[in-house]
């Protein structure tokens, strides 16, 4: 038999919908046996209760006008219907509005994640702006000379006499501009280092040492090739278009294996460094050796660091003093 369409059943139901369910009600009984709404037998006609048959094969109609599938043969109308079509259809709904819903959902996602990234990006920018502030060392100026803190302290035992006090105060993300000023309080009193350009403060019971122009001479730079236990040869690289100089003379220090400090391990009487300048030319490195194994001895293994100056010269403007520091090692032959 032919299968029925949605159109032909639509105008089955319309010219003949008595006719079409008395012709199937048998199918529809078989179809549908055990069903608590359904024709248990053909004895239903007989006994005058074939108008419910009716019913459920009208509403069984209805069901496949609305299918847009074709359902089963014509003989088993109600059975086809009931059983196959609805569940295809809801199936197909179902997909779509699953479909439809994740859809929406991987949108809804992606603009969720997209203002969590752009909240992400803002904050990040506001932490960054706060930790340029936070990163702000503690500084103070002394006599025009803005000395900085430098991570050292000093535990070496001293003299109770203070050389200076810091008389006033900026927040912390502040650079002092007046004699006397810091950006961590005020009250504290200060002493002259062990080294020039050097001020130490006692802050909370420790001596914390503050350094002017101390390893921030942008563009020139000094660092040590090579190495022995009685000497060293620096390369010096200056990348700027300034006239550098420097002399003969430097400073060694050892560093205190266990507390992490420097100290200085002074010239034998009677010796010195004799004073000629050095120019720094900009076009090419320079290395210069330094030996200390008359002047000072030889070393130990450990960690060392030599230190020098150095001056832009800038003729009848004067120049700047800059100190420039670079470590080694000592090992073990």
């Amino acid at each position: 038999m032919e299968k029925t369409g949605i159109s032909s059943m639509g105008k089955a139901g319309a010219d003949g919908t008595e006719k079409m369910a008395k012709n199937n009600v048998k199918e529809y009984a078989r179809g549908r046996a055990g069903n608590e709404w359904g024709c248990k037998s053909w004895g239903c006609l007989k006994k005058g209760r074939w108008i419910a048959c009716v019913i459920a094969a009208v509403a069984s109609i209805g069901a496949a006008a609305c299918s847009a599938k074709p359902v089963g043969q014509a003989g088993n109308i109600c059975s086809d219907v009931h059983n196959a079509t609805p569940v295809k259809q809801t199936g197909s709904m179902d997909v779509a509005r699953m479909q439809q819903s994740v859809g929406m959902d991987a949108t809804r996602m992606q603009q969720s994640v997209g203002m969590d990234v752009a909240r992400m990006q803002q904050t990040g920018s506001m932490d960054a702006a706060k930790s340029s502030q936070e990163v702000l060392k503690r500084m103070f100026k002394v006599k025009g000379k803005l000395y900085i803190e430098t991570g050292e302290t000093n535990s070496m035992l001293r003299c109770g006499m203070m050389d200076g006090q810091i008389t006033s105060s900026v927040a912390a993300d502040r650079v002092p501009k007046k004699n006397g000023q810091s950006n961590f309080g005020k009250g504290y009193g200060y002493q002259y280092g062990t080294r020039e350009n050097r001020l130490e403060v006692c802050i909370d019971g420790t001596w914390h040492i503050f350094a002017y122009n101390e390893n921030n001479f942008d563009g020139v730079s000094m660092r040590v090739v090579k190495n022995s236990a009685s000497a060293a040869t620096l390369e010096i690289v200056n990348t700027t278009d300034l006239q550098v100089e420097y002399g003969e003379a430097f400073l060694l220090e050892k560093q205190n294996k266990k507390t992490g400090e420097w100290h200085a391990i002074w010239m034998k009487e009677g010796y010195g460094f004799d004073d000629i300048a050095y120019l720094a030319k900009n076009d090419s490195p320079i290395t210069c050796k330094v030996t200390w194994g008359s002047s000072h001895g030889k070393q130990k293994p450990g960690t060392y660091r030599i230190i020098k100056e150095f001056r832009d010269f800038r003729g009848e403007k004067g120049s700047t003093v800059y100190t420039l520091s670079a470590q080694f090692k000592i090992r073990r032959r």
